[in-house]
């Protein structure tokens, strides 16, 4: 079994509204004072880096953002942001949350779940989420980088009325989220074998894949995930 989860589409507990503080000065400095000229010059400006870097948070290893740009490579430490301040207070935030620009973090007992089953795929780089009047949230979070990109998907065994081409072989989700949709949706087991945590290469909405296994050590832990629905396995 196969489960689906998109993220949420409203602020709240899965996704704080807020922005992030110092990251494009970090970036910034770095553009300037650090990086090697042979890497500048496939920037044209500051703000082409700052860009690519938060594509490289949330895009297949390999992959272009955009044929402008050079392929994504792994995250450097230096590069992930490091605070997060909200623009309210929260008291209760889920394990799995999204940030500003789709980037997503968790927190530090859903991290050590993902690395207990899958240790070595995943890549997490400690956030600080800050709140009004200097207040810290007490959990720790990390942004997550999803390590494990496959190819199951199945188009064809796939409901096509929730199914839009978008580009070629890869497949925008239409109502991401929708359990209808999501149900609809088939991946080939033996294609994703004993993986825990993936995305699929061509589809091109963020959406997380997780094994039944997985699922049912977040129940288990009653760790709080934005809603998720099973998927055809096939």
């Amino acid at each position: 079994m196969v489960w689906g989860m998109a993220l949420p589409g409203n602020f709240g507990d899965f996704w704080p509204d807020g922005n992030y503080v110092g990251w494009d000065e970090d970036l910034t400095a770095f553009f300037n004072n650090e990086m090697p000229a042979d890497e500048k010059a496939q920037f044209d400006h500051i703000s082409s880096y700052i860009y690519f870097v938060s594509q490289k948070l949330k895009t297949e290893p390999g992959r272009k953002p955009s044929p402008d740009y050079p392929p994504v490579g792994s995250v450097a430490a230096h590069e992930a942001p490091k605070r997060f301040k909200t623009t309210k207070s929260y008291s209760s935030l889920a394990s799995f949350i999204e940030l500003t620009s789709r980037i997503v973090a968790v927190d530090n007992s859903l991290k050590d779940l993902f690395e207990r089953v899958e240790p070595g795929v995943h890549h997490f780089f400690p956030i600080e989420i800050e709140m009004p009047n200097n207040a810290v949230y007490p959990k720790q979070f990390f942004v997550l980088v999803i390590g494990r990109y496959l190819d199951s998907f199945s188009p064809d065994q796939s409901n096509p009325d929730y199914l839009k081409p978008n580009g070629l072989r890869n497949y925008l989700v239409k109502r991401c989220g929708n359990q209808e949709a999501m149900s609809g949706l088939a991946f080939f087991k033996q294609e994703f074998g004993g993986a825990h945590l993936w995305r699929e290469s061509c589809i091109t909405n963020e959406l997380f894949c997780l094994s039944d296994q997985l699922k049912s050590e977040i129940t288990r832990l009653g760790l709080r995930l934005p809603k998720h629905y099973r998927m055809k396995e096939i």
